[in-house]
């Protein structure tokens, strides 16, 4: 349904977003990085792997495509988690879906993927493997993992803020910041990775959160990793322009300081928006 506002306007105005994908899913170790950050308010919390960018020239009249990420599935041996799906506003702001975890199988373990931030390393006694790398500009690289001691472990999913933590002897790798963002009014910190698993213990790895598209954690040997969270799209606009939105899109509204907020939320669907 069209949202409509009163007052003069011009046939461009400029519009803020915040576009996330999904997170990547964990797997055994491995923790799940977090989906591709990108950005352009500037009160944005910008790490130094992400930049806050201009804002979004929108014409009256004109479709802008929307798609929100879902979260990748967690893996289990011999799998790597996987990755996360793009998010994207109009053909111009897209953002990668987070690496999967990576995962420890004796045989072959595999380091994490790479994505819009990296996926950490699966735990392997024989080698040290690097995270998977983050894109430039949306997310950093996941954690290494650690060959000492009985209790293998998995690095950290890399998130918008900063690196996966690598693991130590018998110490997970923890997860890599997100970032904190106010477009809504209200700063939330989203992207944030997923701390991995140790091999002999923990159970299955926990999900990401929906709508922040956070990584899925690591998981113990013989479980699952966790799914990683879907992202979200979230476009402000001055309080005198309307937004229609195209049938079957799921999104909530809200208001902040002459502007309107449109949350839109439904992962792996594609949508478009109008404005007038």
């Amino acid at each position: 349904m069209p949202v409509s506002f009163f007052g003069s306007k011009s046939s461009v105005f400029g519009l803020q977003y915040l576009v996330i994908a999904g997170g990547g899913g964990g797997s055994i170790t491995g923790g799940g990085g977090a989906g591709g950050y990108r950005n352009s308010n500037g009160s944005e919390t910008s790490g130094s792997n992400s930049s806050t960018e201009s804002t979004f020239s929108a014409t009256i009249g004109s479709a802008y495509a929307i798609t929100v990420g879902a979260g990748g599935a967690g893996g289990t041996v011999p799998n790597r988690g996987s990755n996360g799906n793009t998010s994207r506003f109009s053909t111009t702001i897209s953002t990668g879906g987070g690496g999967g975890g990576g995962n420890s199988d004796a045989a072959n373990p595999l380091q994490g993927a790479a994505g819009g931030s990296g996926g950490g390393s699966g735990a392997s006694a024989n080698s040290t493997l690097a995270g998977g790398v983050g894109l430039a500009g949306q997310g950093f690289q996941g954690g290494t993992n650690n060959q000492a001691g009985g209790q293998y472990a998995g690095g950290g999913g890399g998130g918008a803020g900063s690196v996966g933590g690598n693991a130590g002897a018998n110490v997970a790798g923890i997860a890599g910041n997100g970032l904190a963002s106010s477009i809504t009014g209200t700063s939330i910190t989203r992207a944030v990775g997923a701390s991995s698993g140790l091999y002999a213990s923990g159970g299955n790895g926990t999900a990401g959160t929906t709508n922040y598209g956070n990584g899925g954690s690591g998981a113990q040997n013989g479980f699952t990793g966790g799914a990683g969270g879907s992202g979200v799209v979230i476009l402000k606009i001055p309080n005198n322009y309307s937004s229609a939105f195209s049938g079957g899109v799921t999104f909530s509204t809200g208001t902040t300081a002459g502007f309107n907020i449109f949350t839109v939320t439904a992962a792996g669907v594609s949508d478009t928006v109008t404005f007038s």
